[in-house]
């Protein structure tokens, strides 16, 4: 057994039970779980980042469901279209794939020319010009 004392040295004492069974006691102030000027120092770095983490998960479900709360209530909108900020989480998967390999080829030293930006249908359109892929090209000479 063990035994916390912050006032002797170490030691162990053997105190017979029986003629077969003995008790090994372990006097020790290193068997105490924390030392007497650690007791007041405050909030460890686990208890600040469980913190940390439970704001964070109370932030999001707030802004889950009070978004879906107003553009289901305010904007009348259902479905999908109920979920706040839609057209984003919709590229959320994507952009993390995206960023992984740009992170990975940096890492590595191989970069692919063939990425093509993450783009909806209209930002593809406005950005091929909209008509049918063709992009219009200004060339101004002086």
């Amino acid at each position: 057994m063990f035994s916390c004392s912050w006032t002797t040295i170490s030691r162990m004492e053997v105190t017979s039970l029986t003629p077969t069974l003995y008790q090994y006691e372990i006097i020790s102030p290193y068997s105490c779980l924390m030392s007497p000027r650690e007791n007041n120092q405050g909030l460890s770095a686990g208890i600040i980042v469980c913190i940390v983490f439970g704001v964070f998960v109370v932030m999001v479900v707030v802004y889950l469901v009070g978004g879906f709360l107003f553009t289901s209530l305010v904007q009348h909108k259902s479905g999908r279209e109920a979920i706040p900020n839609y057209s984003f989480w919709i590229k959320v998967p994507s952009l993390i794939k995206e960023g992984a390999c740009f992170s990975t080829s940096c890492v590595t030293g191989k970069h692919k020319d063939d990425t093509e930006p993450v783009l909806d249908n209209q930002e593809a359109d406005a950005f091929e010009g909209g008509e049918g892929g063709k992009v219009k090209i200004a060339v101004i000479s002086t």
